[in-house]
């Protein structure tokens, strides 16, 4: 009788079976960012994240965390589950989390709720620029702009609707509701640019069999983008001087001549009366 090797670590052993039509792996819950400090450094600000990991789910090896879209650590299913984040970079101060579970098959769950650091009216923008630029998939993994992204455009949009006549120095939270919408189309102008940059790096042409396939989608970002600069510059125009016009209150010209004269003795001397 021939010798019988046991695999005891095998991934048969980890195999868990679950009733038909349920979704799995699951992804964990619970998720919680604080801010905290190196030990050996408390000048250096840390981000510590914690999560819960899915009940019924025996075969969850890893989670992985994501940070602006990108995944940034794969941290083992063992107690305490915690990860501390110290590569954040000085260029870049707003963040957007969410998890993942991965089973022993390497299958990889649906992301966690999101957790950000973005103000509730910086939200308010990203979500209504995503929605207007209908990139607003169920999995945000596969989003063509992250949140960060969207973060940039809206700071250069809303830098560009001040800096048009008469110049404003508006914030998010101190923009009058009437510039809205014009915030929000110099940041999908903004976006938009940003991704046709993208798309000439990505432009090849590939010839089989006498027939040639180009994929050139910058073309279609920069007439796209043509129009709505055209139409946005010549309206933002007026409405930046009628909301000048109806903010500023005009104080009155004296016309009536003065009360009192001056009469004048020598170059350096004078009298009032």
């Amino acid at each position: 009788m021939p010798n019988l090797t046991i695999y005891p670590t095998s991934v048969l052993n980890n195999v868990v079976l679950y009733p038909y039509n349920v979704a799995h792996p699951v992804p964990p819950t619970g998720l919680v960012a604080t801010y905290t400090t190196d030990p050996l450094n408390r000048n250096t600000n840390l981000i510590k994240l914690t999560w819960v990991a899915p009940t019924l789910a025996p075969d969850v090896l890893n989670f992985n965390v994501y940070r602006n879209g990108a995944i940034i650590a794969t941290v083992p299913n063992v107690a305490p589950l915690a990860y501390l984040d110290n590569t954040t970079g000085a260029n870049v101060t707003f963040f957007t989390y969410y998890a993942t579970s991965v089973d022993a098959l390497g299958n990889e769950s649906p992301v966690s709720v999101s957790i950000c650091n973005f103000s509730q009216t910086a939200n308010n923008y990203i979500d209504t620029l995503r929605r207007s630029l209908k990139d607003n998939p169920a999995d945000p993994r596969v989003q063509r702009w992250t949140d960060d992204d969207l973060w940039l455009a809206i700071r250069q949009g809303l830098s560009r609707v001040n800096a048009i006549p008469m110049n404003t120095s508006f914030n998010l939270d101190t923009a009058p509701a009437d510039l809205f919408n014009y915030i929000i189309v110099a940041s999908r102008i903004a976006a938009l640019r940003s991704q046709s940059s993208l798309e000439v790096a990505k432009e090849f042409s590939m010839g089989v069999g006498g027939a040639t396939i180009n994929m050139n989608r910058s073309s279609a970002y920069n007439s796209l983008v043509n129009a709505e600069d055209a139409a946005f510059a010549s309206e933002i125009k007026s409405i930046k001087l009628n909301f000048t016009m109806r903010t500023v209150h005009g104080e009155g010209i004296l016309t009536s001549t003065m009360p009192f004269k001056i009469r004048t003795f020598s170059p350096r001397q004078y009298r009032v009366r």
